[in-house]
């Protein structure tokens, strides 16, 4: 088992291991030894944002064809926003189902 000395972001590590230390590695070491990650999930948010993204592939998929020689004359900013809830295609249907 070889032993490497390493010297970065002023920490002396001895690596006894055959990884290979990172940038990342220090800069969690960096932080001390009793610095506990944390992420930030919120449930709520994720499922609102699934959501949001399986209604626009819906519509996506639905206006497809309809939208090839549109031209919206409205300034942007100053139309309505949709409350348009479109058919849910099978395939994001499943998406949705499976994925959350």
């Amino acid at each position: 088992m070889s032993r490497t000395f390493i010297n970065h972001y002023k920490l002396n590590v001895f690596n006894y291991t055959n990884l290979d230390i990172s940038d990342e590695f220090f800069r969690v070491f960096s932080k001390g030894m009793k610095v506990i990650p944390t992420v930030g999930f919120n449930l709520v948010d994720t499922i609102l944002e699934v959501k949001l993204y399986c209604r626009r592939l819906n519509l996506t998929i639905q206006f497809k064809q309809n939208n090839a020689g549109s031209i919206n004359l409205v300034p942007k900013g100053l139309n309505k926003k949709s409350t348009y809830i479109p058919q849910s295609n099978m395939m994001v249907a499943n998406f949705e189902k499976n994925g959350l």
